[in-house]
């Protein structure tokens, strides 16, 4: 708390504790005590301090027993507008004309947020606000209530996949949003407006909890294959592409478990030997990853070296920096996987995978159910597939598992596939 003079008046300046900062959208209350009196100033500072102090301990008590957040929000709306000046300073900032429209508010989110998160993601919530625009119109933030974010959810409940896609994708009304998408879409809009608060530009945070109940099971969102799809996706598929990433890529996951874009993007030098075992080197100088745990090392499995993953490396140009599949090209976004995630969905249809929960990342979960039903531990497999470890005992105390180990866990995956190459 620090007492100082503006103007030849003395102001209150309070820091709000950081477990109230979210509640209250601000990391600092500004008050005037309306004299320039010194004497009369601290006491008028010492009767402020503890109607702060007794405010924010109010705060802290209905967080803990109420169980709905927006109304701790508007209790602490309720204690600024209580303080006075507070409140007036909040609207100043609401006039600013550069940003006093949903647009705007979104434009100036994108702004701060572009050097902080990776160009998809960023592109992704850019297409999130245009569904919120869309849908709730350019309003003024001020007329940003809780009624019109209701409608906005049920809106996106009716919103067809690829709404706004300028690319003439399918808007075939039959296949609407996945409860995760809309979850996805109130939980961008959320975060914008609870951006809002912190940045005083708007009162509260309209669309806080408007999370709607996932209809299905989780893992029912992908499916994974049975050993009599795999052989139907997998055992003539050389017989039938010529280009090697197509031949290799999809192996490759049924066997490693790894996401589509961290094979895309391999290099020659990826695929070293560690501890007498061949590995994947999954790392970040070969392309963007999706967390910090997906940097590890995958041991190939024997049927990959049987088929000759090994050979086929080493025909390669001797260029380390060399990737594996020179055919692969980056799009805008640096991702090299554009192209064969394409090129699968339109070979697993003509497998007879008309359900779009079968695709390319089905693999991954058909990897980690096998190692689940052979009892494989599941720290282990978290280390495998690249999933971060929750437990404290085991994610910071805890060392990775030895590549040895790795390789015996994942040696239990057996498909019966019987891959008839050329």
């Amino acid at each position: 708390m620090k007492l100082h003079q503006r103007g030849g008046t003395y102001h209150l300046r309070i820091r709000v504790p950081s477990d109230l900062v979210e509640i209250l959208g601000r990391r600092e209350i500004h008050q005037s005590l309306r004299t320039s009196d010194n004497r009369t100033a601290q006491v008028r500072a010492s009767s402020l301090r503890v109607a702060i102090v007794t405010g924010f301990e109010r705060l802290r008590v209905a967080r803990m027993t109420s169980a709905c957040e927006s109304e701790v929000v508007a209790l602490g709306t309720t204690f600024l507008e209580s303080l006075g000046s507070t409140r007036r300073c909040r609207a100043d900032k609401l006039t600013t004309p550069s940003i006093t429209r949903l647009d705007d508010l979104a434009k100036a989110y994108l702004s701060e947020k572009e050097k902080a998160v990776d160009p998809r993601t960023l592109m992704t919530m850019d297409y999130s606000f245009r569904i919120a625009v869309h849908h709730i119109g350019n309003i003024k933030l001020t007329e940003l209530k809780r009624s019109r974010c209701r409608a906005y959810r049920e809106a996106l409940l009716a919103t067809p996949q690829f709404l706004l896609r300028e690319d003439g994708a399918s808007k075939n009304a039959d296949r609407l949003l996945s409860d995760k998408s809309v979850n996805k879409h109130l939980q961008f809009l959320s975060g914008l407006l609870r951006w809002g608060v912190r940045e005083e530009l708007i009162d509260g945070n309209p669309a806080e909890g408007l999370s709607i109940r996932k209809r299905g099971r989780d893992w029912d969102q992908r499916f994974a294959y049975d050993n009599e799809q795999m052989k139907r996706l997998l055992d003539d598929l050389w017989l039938h592409e010529e280009r090697p990433e197509r031949r290799w890529v999809p192996v490759i996951a049924a066997y490693s478990g790894m996401r589509l874009e961290e094979i895309c993007q391999l290099r020659c030098c990826d695929v070293i030997e560690h501890d007498g075992f061949w590995c994947f080197s999954v790392n970040d100088e070969a392309g963007a990853l999706k967390t910090a745990a997906a940097q590890r090392l995958v041991p190939l499995h024997p049927e990959l070296i049987r088929l000759g993953f090994l050979d086929m490396v080493g025909k390669l140009p001797e260029q380390p920096m060399q990737r594996l599949w020179s055919n692969l090209q980056p799009n805008r976004l640096g991702r090299y996987s554009n192209s064969v995630g394409k090129w699968f969905g339109r070979y697993k249809r003509d497998r007879g995978f008309e359900d779009r929960r079968y695709c390319f990342h089905s693999f991954r979960h058909t990897f980690i159910n096998h190692l689940k039903q052979d009892g494989i531990a599941e720290p282990i497999i978290r280390q495998i597939v690249g999933h971060q470890e929750a437990s404290i005992t085991l994610g910071r105390y805890g060392k990775d598992y030895d590549v040895g180990k790795l390789h015996a866990s994942l040696g239990t995956i057996d498909y019966g596939l019987e891959i008839v190459t050329p």
